[in-house]
């Protein structure tokens, strides 16, 4: 097999991801190998959703638009926090980046969603596309994997989701012992203002309430 490629990140200006774009990511000409990520809140990215929900990913087909691979991602809906679906339906996630035969294309930060995985997804409608196709609402905060901490049968068990690696507004680490207390007041006052996510990420119970009252 030939070795993988990257393509520019530059051919992400073409059409089709043209609105993604503009509402998540920079791009430089100049260094057209990097994209610039802009953080955001849970609440940011819950009001810019037209869709959020907890989904199961069925299949992934990868295909060409233009001179980029994008990957098709089957989604069936488990729980709907916002917009008209229902458990139980489908939509379609389109995603930056894919592999066809020996070609692959890769966004740095883009999350890949494999089949089997059961993630949170905050989407958006695509414009001028056929009904029940999405794109991520942010290029690489959208996707939240969850997971189960403890065992189903503890009564602690509960359904965690967690930032990625980048994208996501996150704490800050504990200030260290005789911080100034006036930076101890301001994460608060910050904290308070938005949701904000720790490493080890938030219940699903507590982000759905989150997106409820972000609308």
């Amino acid at each position: 097999m030939g070795a993988a490629m990257s393509r520019s990140t530059v051919s992400l200006g073409a059409r089709v991801f043209a609105p993604l774009l503009a509402l998540s990511v920079a791009l430089s000409a100049a260094e057209s190998s990097a994209t610039t990520v802009v953080p955001v809140t849970v609440e940011q990215l819950s009001r810019r959703a037209d869709v959020v929900v907890v989904a199961t990913v069925r299949s992934t087909r990868a295909l060409w638009e233009g001179r980029l691979i994008v990957t098709d991602c089957e989604l069936e809906v488990r729980v709907a926090m916002k917009g008209a679906l229902a458990p139980g339906q489908t939509l379609t996630l389109r995603v930056p980046g894919g592999v066809i035969g020996d070609l692959g294309q890769t966004i740095p930060g883009v999350p890949r969603l494999d089949r089997g995985e059961t993630v949170v997804a905050f989407v958006t409608r695509a414009e001028d596309r056929p009904a029940g196709l999405y794109y991520l609402t942010h290029l690489t905060a959208s996707i939240l994997p969850v997971s189960l901490t403890g065992t189903a049968s503890t009564p602690s068990a509960a359904l965690v989701v967690r930032p990625t690696a980048e994208g996501m507004t996150v704490a800050p680490a504990p200030a260290p012992t005789g911080a100034s207390t006036n930076t101890n007041a301001t994460t608060r006052a910050r904290a308070a203002a938005t949701t904000v996510m720790t490493r080890a990420g938030m219940t699903l119970e507590r982000l759905a309430a989150v997106v409820r009252e972000s609308r």
